[in-house]
Order: structure tokens, then C-alpha cells, then sequence
């Protein structure tokens, strides 16, 4: 039986999502060599590596607001607790003041992940043994209670701190599962599993970044806005404005050639309710709708452009995956999945084939 690379290929789709192909303070070789179980498994290694690395380099550290009942005067004097509460009695005074302290709240998110899968049944020991080494040097960060209060986009990253960013994603991806289990009944940390649109999102910034690291001069990867082609004289409609926008996961280009991709990750590529009716399985329409909307108004507003598109799914399991190319309209439509279940050259190799579809000398170049 082949090996299924799953697992070890999450990690370089991190690593690309995040800094363009390298996981900060970790070799690419070093998680080669290891052997996963399950997810959870690497995202144990890749806590206690990176966390390990982050005490010996010392932890961020910012100031956060305190209040407590001092022997001396310390910032301000909270009067009406003082009052309330009789601390003069005792000879203190409630005093607010602003304290530089590693207890801040990316560092309280990774003490909290590391917490459940410690206490985790799907992380194996030798694992759980790595996570507990450095767990113990955590002691003055608080554990976070309630996971469902952690405001994600309030966090911050700067040059001071960007070498937090992948591993607030993993922590991120970890207690979302925890979130999931609750919302299905069980606080048990044994019951950790992973929400589809985690893994949606960054097989998205994969695919966009991969092309943006590797074929910078061959290829253009970004993210495009597409405006519908409304004629001139609609264009005073106040309801327009309330039109969905089109925004691509990628768009591909070279010359007057561009491949809009649209990246998705399913439990199942295909589906009973699709646009061949209900008597057969067919792709999801409202993707086909999607993708065929995006190249229409982008051919129309560019005649002379060669624009085609593709929906491209990481491969599931199905007995019946999908590999269509259809003329439409003048314009091709393709649905490719990506098999993430090979080695990450293999993968490579795939991500090629479809460069060739914006630039066919790339072979000559690359």
C-alpha cells in the first residue's frame, strides 16, 4: 500500500500560507524524518519545536493593564474600590497600573493549545512527552477559560513580534477543533477534530503562495477583483451596490493569459445535487456558476485576453474524481484536484501541469 502524505504535507502548506515555503525555526528535513500518526501529531511537533525556540529566545512580552491592593502607591488609585472593599484597614490601596509581563494573550493561546492536546487521547505519547517539556516553563501564563471569547482578529503582528504569526495559525486551527467537539456536545479533548474551512482557507494561501514563491517572472499570482460587466445605463441603480463582489482565489497571468482558479477543500468533490439533476453525481453548480460568472465578465471587459478557469479541489477519497475540460463560450473550464496524498515533489509536479496552461514555455525556463 502506497503511503498516504496527508499529514506531512498540512505542514507545507503552513509553511507556504505563512512565509512563503519555510516554517519558521523549523527544517523542512527535520519534519521529514519524523513520523505522524495524525495531524494532531505534527501540530504537537511543530508547537513544541517553535515554543521551544521562542523561550530560549524569550518570549513576547507587552504591557497589560493590572489592578490589585498594594502596600504602596503603584500607577493609580482606585478610590471607589479602595473604599468598597476597606483595603485602608489593612494599610493597602486598590492601585491600577500598567505591568510588562509575558502573560499577554498570544502567549496565554499557546499555553491553551498545548493544554488540550496534552490532555488529548489523538496525540500520541512520544509527542505529548515533547509538548510537556516545554509546557512546564509556562508557568506565569494564565490558561485561557473560555476559548469561544478569544478575539483572533484583534491580534496584532509586527516586526516585533511576526515570528508568532504560524504559530498562532496552528493554535488557531487546534482550538477551533476544540470549539467543534463542544458545539457537538462533548468538552472532551479527546474528541479534537478540524473545521473544513480551516483547512479551505490554507489549501487557498498554499496554491496562491506556492505560485507567488516558485514562478515569480514566469507567472503573476494574486488575488483579483472582478466587476461585473453592467451596461452604462444601469449604472445609476441604487441596488447595485448589494451585488455579491468577485473576488478570485488566484489569478494566474502572463502576457494576455490569465487562469482564474477558485481552490476548494470538501469532504466530497462530488455531489448528488449538481447540474447534471439528481439521477447521477455531478461537480457542485453552484462552484461551476462561480467560476464560469468570474471568466465571463473577465473576458468581456478584456476581449483580447485569453482568460480561462479551473476549480481545483484537493482529492478525496471518491472512487470517481473529476478531471473536465470544457469549451464554453470560447473560453475553458477545468476541474483538477490535487492529490495531496503523494510525497510534496509529486504535488509539485501537478501544480506545474497547470502553470503550462498560462505559460507553455515554462519548461524551457523553469
Amino acid at each position: 500500500m502506497a503511503k498516504d502524505y496527508r499529514v506531512t504535507n498540512v505542514y507545507y502548506m503552513l509553511a507556504y500560507a505563512l512565509s512563503n515555503g519555510k516554517f519558521p525555526m523549523i527544517s523542512n528535513e527535520k519534519v521529514k524524518t519524523e513520523k505522524f500518526e495524525n495531524i494532531f501529531d505534527l501540530y504537537s511537533f511543530l508547537l513544541s519545536q517553535s515554543v521551544g525556540y521562542l523561550i530560549k529566545k524569550g518570549l513576547f512580552k507587552n504591557y497589560i493593564a493590572c489592578e490589585d491592593a498594594l502596600y504602596t502607591i503603584r500607577g493609580k488609585i482606585n478610590i471607589n474600590r479602595t473604599t468598597k472593599e476597606n483595603t485602608l484597614l489593612k494599610h493597602k490601596v486598590v492601585c491600577t497600573f500598567d505591568e510588562y509581563s509575558e502573560n499577554v494573550l498570544m502567549n496565554k493561546i499557546i499555553k491553551t493549545t498545548m493544554f488540550y492536546l496534552i490532555k488529548s487521547n489523538k496525540v500520541t505519547k512520544k509527542f505529548i512527552k515533547n509538548l510537556k517539556n516545554v509546557y512546564e516553563y509556562l508557568n506565569d501564563i494564565d490558561l485561557i477559560n473560555n476559548i469561544s471569547s478569544i478575539q483572533w482578529n484583534s491580534l496584532r503582528f509586527d516586526r516585533n513580534n511576526r515570528y508568532y504569526e504560524s504559530i498562532i495559525m496552528i493554535c488557531r486551527m487546534v482550538l477551533n477543533s476544540v470549539l467543534l467537539t463542544e458545539e457537538q456536545g462533548s468538552i472532551k479533548a479527546d474528541g479534537l477534530m478540524i473545521k473544513e474551512k480551516d483547512y479551505h482557507s490554507l489549501f487557498e494561501s498554499f496554491i496562491r503562495n506556492y505560485y507567488k514563491k516558485h514562478y515569480t517572472g514566469l507567472l503573476k499570482a494574486n488575488i483579483e477583483k472582478i466587476k461585473w460587466s453592467i451596461l452604462e445605463d444601469d449604472l445609476e441603480n441604487r441596488e447595485i451596490d448589494k451585488i455579491p463582489k468577485m473576488n478570485t482565489d488566484i489569478s494566474l497571468t502572463h502576457g494576455k493569459t490569465e487562469l482564474i482558479i477558485d481552490a476548494k477543500f470538501y469532504k466530497s468533490i462530488l455531489t448528488d445535487k449538481a447540474m447534471n439533476g439528481y439521477d447521477k453525481k455531478g461537480i457542485h453548480s453552484n462552484n461551476w456558476y462561480q467560476i464560469n460568472s468570474y471568466v465571463i465578465n473577465k473576458k468581456y471587459q478584456n476581449p483580447k485576453m485569453n482568460v480561462s478557469g479551473m476549480l481545483l479541489y484537493a482529492k478525496t477519497s471518491e472512487d470517481v474524481i473529476p478531471d473536465v475540460k470544457a469549451n464554453i463560450m470560447g473560453n475553458y473550464l477545468y476541474v483538477r484536484a490535487l492529490d495531496m496524498t503523494k510525497k510534496f515533489d509529486d504535488i509539485e509536479k501537478q501544480l506545474f501541469d497547470i502553470a503550462l496552461l498560462v505559460n507553455d514555455n515554462i519548461k524551457e525556463n523553469y
